[in-house]
């Protein structure tokens, strides 16, 4: 039996879904939830609690026009064997519909990877991600890792690059490689408030 990757399996949704869309807006006018809602696109698992890793925004930034994450790894909470030991291959983040080309690079502990593409997915193509393959970690060395994201304007920024201008509805999704089997989807988050202010220091004793 062939195994499917989540690029290959993304070319057959596709065309599935525009194929029965035409039909379903014939006959009745409706649109399928299912590939309005479905991120990322693919027939995995996308439940976030079989994930062994999830991401923490880091919103000190080292560079301009830079995002970065730590990876954190945890015990997964929903038993599922297929994923248990799953390896990070490839990140996925849902985007803006401006952002497609948004991000121009992206680097694991500071070496840079492959070029980030972006493509649209759902009915009309109405939703956009980027994929960011060869992340190339698993869990003997993911913990504190950090991956960054260089972007291009307009979309510096997660509240640029994530979908109505809010790091709330920012998604990512972690993709295991080989067999398209695990694929647990996690949400950025909002940024926490800034920090206090620090104290003036004391003056010197008289």
């Amino acid at each position: 039996m062939r195994a499917w990757t989540c690029t290959a399996l993304l070319a057959v949704l596709l065309s599935a879904s525009a194929a029965q869309a035409s039909r379903d807006l014939a006959q009745t006018g409706a649109v399928d939830d299912f590939y309005w809602r479905r991120f990322p696109p693919y027939n995995c698992d996308n439940r976030l609690g079989i994930s062994p890793y999830f991401l923490e925004p880091i919103w000190e930034q080292p560079l301009p026009n830079t995002t970065c994450f730590t990876v954190r790894t945890k015990t997964p909470t929903i038993e599922e064997p297929r994923c248990n030991n799953m390896d990070f291959y490839k990140l996925e983040m849902e985007v803006a519909n401006t952002c497609i080309n948004g991000i121009r690079r992206f680097y694991v502990n500071g070496e840079e990877r492959v070029q980030p593409t972006g493509e649209t997915f759902g009915i009309g193509g109405l939703r956009t991600l980027v994929k960011m393959p060869q992340v190339n970690l698993n869990m003997s060395n993911a913990e504190n890792s950090t991956i960054c994201i260089e972007t291009l304007p307009p979309c510096n920024g997660m509240n640029a690059l994530c979908p109505g201008g809010d790091p709330t509805n920012c998604e990512y999704s972690i993709i295991i490689s080989g067999t398209c089997n695990c694929c647990p989807v996690g949400p950025f988050g909002a940024a926490p408030p800034p920090p206090s202010p620090s104290p003036p220091p004391s003056p010197p004793p008289s």
